[in-house]
């Protein structure tokens, strides 16, 4: 929304409340939300705020990640029952170096800036790893759209993110559910319709709005108790079907082959015994081993830098988005594909994210206020 100061010049200002979710009390405490932005506050803005781990992490646990998870509030501002999720910024077990590991009470150093075109823009920085950049669209309703074109693109990519998720989960769930899935399915296809035909910046943010409602109770129905399982055993078909055995299988020398195989049979075993928090572990372990081989793969290489050609509506910066293009391009000319794997992996930072809901809002933060 624009408004004026007392010397004329417009001012935009944020239209929601942004926050944190931490853990009140200390570790054992429950879920709570620390504001990093207020409602009101002038756009752009800069800030930084220190927290520490609510648990440790190491490359073999299975709770092997430390997530920041920021929420938006709605109009009437910011409460602990009405906020909408926007995003992870994820460390996991993969990121860790052999011997490396985080400790409950180390410290966490959150820096973020915040836009006016509605991109939120954090580094999250680890003891021991770094920092990992992550991106947001938070929609301000009502503020002057500065590319309305970007934000339709934007908002088109967390709808279709939307619908392969309720494919899966349609796919996972008993025949119960089945029905709520395609109820969700019909709500993004409507959504999808009501975007094709927007005219104005207030239609494509409550758009984004209702999907990511649409998403949050998708979540809720792939977490319950009955239908996790079969979600998790979905996954793990799918990484093995459309990630290691399309790409890799047949080109992997045989440790490879039976590493990727004995952590997919312990994790379809796990869902067996009921052992969810297992299952994830191993098919965590299964994405890093799909990941370290196609990092040298130059065909795949080629495919996933073609993709990120197509999505500079998705860039939080658009001028350095082409920048690193360019240096992708000539990688390829120079046949260097460990430069283009390094190029892929800064165009995926500087892209907005419109990933999943990883949890529910239930599940304990994994950090505290410092």
């Amino acid at each position: 929304m624009e408004m004026k100061d007392e010397s004329g010049a417009d001012i935009i200002r944020a239209a929601h409340s942004v926050a944190v979710k931490v853990r009140k009390g200390g570790a054992g405490g429950r879920n709570g939300l620390c504001r990093i932005l207020e409602k009101g506050d002038p756009l752009p803005t800069i800030g930084m705020k220190r927290f520490r781990a609510a648990r440790g992490l190491t490359s073999g646990a299975k709770d092997n990640y430390l997530s920041l998870e920021f929420y938006q509030g709605q109009d009437e501002g910011l409460s602990e029952t009405d906020f909408l999720f926007v995003g992870p910024c994820e460390i996991t077990g993969k990121h860790l170096g052999n011997g490396m590991k985080i400790r409950a009470g180390d410290e966490i150093t959150l820096r973020w800036k915040m836009i006016a075109g509605s991109i939120l823009r954090v580094v999250a920085e680890f003891p021991h790893i770094g920092w990992k950049p992550c991106n947001f669209y938070t929609p301000q309703r009502g503020h002057r759209c500065p590319d309305f074109d970007k934000e339709t693109e934007i908002v088109r990519s967390l709808l279709e993110n939307a619908r392969r998720e309720a494919d899966v989960l349609r796919e996972a769930v008993g025949d119960g559910a089945r029905a709520e899935c395609e109820e969700f399915i019909r709500e993004i296809e409507s959504r999808r319709e009501i975007l094709d035909n927007a005219v104005e910046a207030g239609a494509i943010h409550r758009v984004a709005a209702e999907t990511r409602r649409l998403r949050e109770s998708m979540s809720g129905l792939e977490h319950s108790p009955e239908n996790l399982g079969g979600v998790l055993r979905q996954r793990i078909f799918n990484e093995d079907r459309d990630g290691f055995s399309r790409y890799i299988r047949r080109k992997a020398d045989a440790e490879t082959v039976d590493l990727f195989d004995m952590h997919r049979d312990e994790g379809l075993a796990c869902i067996e015994e009921g052992d969810f928090r297992a299952a994830e572990f191993h098919l965590g372990e299964m994405g890093m081993i799909c990941d370290r081989a196609l990092s040298g793969d130059p065909a795949f290489l080629r495919d996933q830098f073609n993709l990120d050609m197509t999505r500079e509506h998705l860039a939080a910066d658009c001028e350095d988005y082409r920048l690193t293009l360019r240096r992708g391009l000539a990688a390829i000319d120079a046949g260097n594909f460990a430069e283009l794997s390094g190029v892929i992996v800064v165009l995926r930072d500087i892209q907005v994210n419109v990933g999943s809901v990883a949890r529910p809002a239930a599940v304990p933060a994994s950090i505290v206020e410092a």
